[in-house]
């Protein structure tokens, strides 16, 4: 992939957000499951702010610590709710929400988010396996 500089010298993959997000989720299993769930799901727009955190120099992760906290006073709809517990549980955060009940309450599109981000935590894009479901690799 060809990068293109910006005015400052850095690549525009360091400017985007979820690229950023990818650099600091890489090597970690869970970490870069949650990752894809965020950055794949038709709600990203509406929940990666809720879920990062970013420092002055533009580093962002997954707020693990108060992710979780700022989903339930965010005011976000009950879809964007579910994806957004999903993706801290991917994350290893104990939210104290039943996975059967974060399923069962999202859209087709999510759920296929969804599987590819479990194909991403069991490496399948690694090995060459293309998720069985909607036939992609992950990331």
């Amino acid at each position: 992939m060809e990068q293109r500089l910006v005015s400052d010298g850095t690549s525009a993959a360091e400017e985007d957000p979820q690229s950023r997000l990818w650099c600091w989720a890489r090597g970690y299993l869970p970490y870069m499951a949650a990752v894809q769930l965020l950055c794949s799901s038709p709600v990203s727009r509406s929940i990666f702010g809720v879920l990062t955190a970013a420092d002055s120099s533009g580093q962002i992760w997954l707020d693990l610590e108060h992710g979780l906290c700022r989903v339930n006073s965010s005011g976000l709809s009950g879809g964007q709710r579910r994806v957004a517990l999903l993706v801290l549980e991917l994350a290893e955060v104990n939210t104290g929400a039943p996975l059967g009940e974060l399923i069962c309450g999202i859209d087709d599109a999510n759920i296929a988010a969804l599987l590819n981000a479990v194909a991403v935590a069991a490496e399948w894009g690694t090995r060459g396996v293309a998720s069985k479901v909607t036939g992609e690799y992950g990331e």
